[in-house]
């Protein structure tokens, strides 16, 4: 990121740099996505999805087009000790065969995960039709965030955020871990693709003891401005 930022005018910087796409949880295509930043005055973008570099090539060819730096990029979900920690990698090569071998199968993971998440809500009670669930968002790169999405467009929740405190965090009782990295291997594998790797949203993750571990596998840095 500081590369980016150096070619900038540091008084006209207008940068995100930690944006999904309909790739993984995001509500637009990538292009949009671009679109959207550059109606919105950023002149630096990074796409971040979840778990998918699927996005990107996309992203960067409307980037070029709008005139906007663009970063490649990824948020890998890794767990510690059953809390979901989510490592940010920029400047990434989204060919770099270890990142390709861990997430290629990651779709399969979370379809799997979703199943076991849908059989779970209903037993609450709270019935999901699979075939409509998917039809509206496929069955790719799917997270709690699309069905957080989908509950509230359904009226089963007034919000996404009560989406997750009743069923979908980490805490509720529709909660099913994934079988991810731990955050250690998941730096690693960000360096391993030429990419730099922060630590995501720490406070959502409450595991800000594993920093100095983090920090001698690689990190490189902590995000500290987020809408939550």
């Amino acid at each position: 990121m500081a590369n980016t930022a150096v070619a900038l005018d540091r008084d006209l910087l207008a940068a995100d740099f930690h944006l999904h796409s309909r790739a993984s949880d995001g509500s637009d295509p990538p292009r949009r996505v671009m679109e959207r930043a550059k109606a919105a005055g950023l002149r630096a973008v990074a796409l971040t999805d979840h778990d998918t570099v699927a996005g990107l090539e996309e992203a960067a060819g409307e980037a070029k087009r709008l005139g906007l730096e663009f970063i490649c990029g990824i948020e890998l979900s890794t767990m510690e000790e059953g809390r979901i920690v989510h490592i940010l990698g920029h400047f990434i090569d989204p060919a770099a065969r270890r990142l390709l071998e861990w997430i290629s199968p990651f779709g399969r993971i979370r379809k799997g995960r979703m199943d076991r998440i849908l059989e779970k809500l209903g037993g609450l009670g709270v019935t999901v039709d699979p075939a409509d669930f998917y039809g509206a968002y496929g069955e790719g790169n799917i997270g709690r965030g699309h069905l957080g999405a989908y509950l509230l467009e359904r009226g089963m929740v007034r919000t996404r955020e009560e989406a997750f405190r009743l069923y979908l965090g980490e805490e509720a009782p529709a909660y099913v871990a994934l079988d991810a990295l731990r955050p250690g291997e998941g730096v690693e594998l960000i360096g391993s693709a030429g990419g730099t790797a922060t630590f995501a949203h720490p406070l959502l993750s409450g595991a800000d003891e594993i920093i100095p571990a983090l920090v001698s596998a690689g990190l490189a840095g902590i995000e500290v401005n987020h809408p939550s």
